[in-house]
């Protein structure tokens, strides 16, 4: 049986960004199955399983949903339930040997301006589109997973375990259809760092006079586990509300390392700090 080990979705409440829209998305053939539950707007839950005599090769960046505006939002990296060897709990790619299943956390910007409605999850030039469920359709699917036998030929094991047709769409290399979907997944090295929070400081009443928008531009580095280092006001327009900014990336914003050749990596961020009155 496939249930144990996997991080199956917690089925819990929506997030409030995420109360409406497709939150649960399935691939499934006889060459592997790929769920995935968005739980907020920085994590991503992606269950995988191989059901292929092939080596796969996931990575996190590869993930990428599109909200009803076609607006585009990405994997960035996966997050370990421990430390790893190398040092702390991020790492962007990993392999899946033939029927095994592994459960993956994906933190990135999934901060939907509108609602999303689509997933695709590329493997080298192919691009696995996801189906979108509901959340009861979801659940059942999720306990017709946990009785497929890996052990027993691919399709009679979907058969029994209930499965009597795949979801989703795989779009080959060279086909009309992965070639418009290329664009979606640029190749960036360096991919700089991403802002997951940022919470707004609040003006005080002693600067009402200054026009809107009120800014500080910080620039700062985020190392390669996602710490912040060395923060420098660029510009501000007053040395209290520099300060002030600096004491609130710090103390509250939350980043994810940049990546270069598959590895987190320390980087040089400009931020803008926008007051809130």
């Amino acid at each position: 049986m496939v249930a144990a080990g996997l991080l199956w979705p917690s089925l819990a409440a929506p997030q409030p960004e995420l109360e409406a829209g497709s939150r649960y998305f399935l691939y499934l053939s006889d060459k592997r199955i790929v769920t995935l539950e968005l739980v907020s707007g920085r994590r991503a839950v992606l269950n995988y399983i191989n059901l292929d005599d092939a080596i796969e090769v996931l990575e996190a960046g590869n993930l990428v949903v599109v909200d009803t505006a076609g607006n585009t939002y990405r994997g960035h990296v996966f997050r370990a339930d421990q430390e790893l060897e190398s040092g702390g709990f991020y790492f962007v790619s990993e392999l899946i040997r033939p029927r095994q299943f592994r459960g993956y956390d994906i933190r990135g910007n999934f901060r939907f301006e509108q609602l999303p409605s689509r997933a695709y999850f590329r493997l080298g030039g192919r691009f696995v589109q996801l189906e979108p469920l509901t959340e009861e359709d979801f659940e059942l699917v999720a306990n017709k997973i946990g009785e497929i036998d890996l052990t027993a030929e691919s399709k009679l094991a979907l058969v029994d375990a209930g499965f009597w047709r795949g979801y989703g769409q795989l779009h080959t290399a060279g086909s009309d259809e992965a070639r418009e979907l290329r664009p979606l997944f640029p190749d960036l090295d360096p991919v700089p760092p991403v802002v997951l929070e940022n919470p707004a400081p609040r003006l005080a009443s002693r600067f009402g006079s200054l026009p809107d928008p009120v800014v500080v531009q910080l620039r700062l580095t985020i190392n390669r586990v996602g710490g912040l280092l060395n923060p420098e006001v660029i510009h501000s327009p007053d040395p209290a509300l520099g300060e002030q900014a600096v004491e609130t990336v710090r103390n509250s914003w939350v980043f994810l390392p940049a990546l270069s050749k598959g590895e987190p990596v320390d980087a040089e961020l400009v931020v803008r700090v926008v007051f809130d009155r």
